[in-house]
């Protein structure tokens, strides 16, 4: 698959570097914002359906060949940042398309129109209704999966063919991808999850329930470290979560019940000081311990901890 677009932030990539970059599958130049919006949404379609990875960029106020930046204070169809944002979000799509309009300075005074949409596994994006502006004899079906293959978009009269639109089913779902790579996407994406009422059930995915996060073994039921102490009730125990495919244990994962089991919280590492002596603990926000932790804050299967110093706990990227 190829790459992407890097996103599009200052310290990244300014606008000469990005007009100095050819077209292909995340990258699309318009000298003129379209007279019809079944032509914009087209454009978006393609873009945000390509195979690639990273985020997609449509650029208004460049020519497609030369790369010479054209003045838009005179293109009558040319859109704020608010007038696109409600347009599309009435369009009806299987999904939000997560999109970012805004113009960037370049050259002596001249400026270009960046529409940057966010890469997503949650492809493909299409239509439910019939597309057909009053403004244009255009229209797009519904149904039609729309992509853009290195720099040339689907007619708007036709489809995918079937061996791509396959694959975009199959990346959605993280079919070829093995079931740990599957269960580290799906601990990211919160709203995939749902309470488990088993008895020692406490999520399962909606949309693949094979994968579970279950309470495993209580390790130590009377734990006793200075940093879980240091809550107001001062009794806690330890327990092993299990990310779960079916009956396989992918990963099991320390955690902790502190203050009388009001928080669930990753098992921290301890930090040695200069004389080699336990005295704070760390726990990596980045970690799948604590991934899985925010999961289950959002879930409200456990209240967030107050990490502070008088806890002796703290985060650290």
């Amino acid at each position: 698959m190829a790459l992407g677009a890097q996103e599009f932030e200052e310290e990244d990539m300014n606008t000469e570097d990005l007009l100095a970059r050819t077209e292909g599958p995340a990258l699309d130049f318009k000298e003129r914002w379209p007279a019809c919006k079944a032509t914009l949404l087209h454009d978006l379609l393609c873009l945000a359906n390509a195979r690639v990875d990273g985020d997609r960029l449509l650029v208004f106020g460049v020519t497609d060949e030369a790369h010479q930046v054209v003045d838009l204070d005179q293109d009558l169809h040319r859109m704020t940042s608010h007038d696109f944002q409600d347009w599309l979000r009435n369009v009806p799509l299987n999904r939000s398309l997560l999109c970012l309009l805004e113009s960037r300075s370049i050259a002596a005074e001249s400026v270009v129109d960046i529409i940057q949409i966010t890469d997503s596994r949650h492809k493909p994006f299409y239509l439910l209704k019939k597309y057909s502006p009053k403004d244009s004899r255009k229209s797009l079906a519904p149904g039609a999966v729309y992509v853009r293959n290195g720099d040339t978009n689907t007619p708007a009269s036709e489809t995918a063919p079937d061996d791509v639109v396959e694959a975009l089913w199959r990346e959605r779902f993280g079919l070829g991808l093995s079931a740990l790579e599957r269960m580290m996407r799906y601990v990211d994406d919160h709203a995939a999850w749902e309470k488990h009422h088993g008895e020692s059930g406490l999520l399962y995915c909606k949309e693949a329930p094979e994968f579970t996060i279950v309470e495993g073994a209580t390790l130590n039921e009377n734990f006793r470290e200075a940093w879980a102490e240091a809550y107001p009730d001062p009794s806690a125990w330890s327990l092993s979560i299990e990310l779960r495919f079916h009956a396989t244990v992918l990963r099991r994962l320390s955690f902790v019940d502190v203050d009388g089991g009001r928080y669930r919280v990753p098992m921290p590492e301890p930090v040695l000081n200069g004389r080699k002596a336990v005295t704070t603990w760390e726990t990596s926000e980045s970690s799948l311990a604590s991934r899985v932790a925010e999961l289950l804050y959002h879930h409200r299967l456990s209240m967030r901890p107050p990490y502070s110093p008088g806890h002796m706990v703290r985060l650290v990227p």
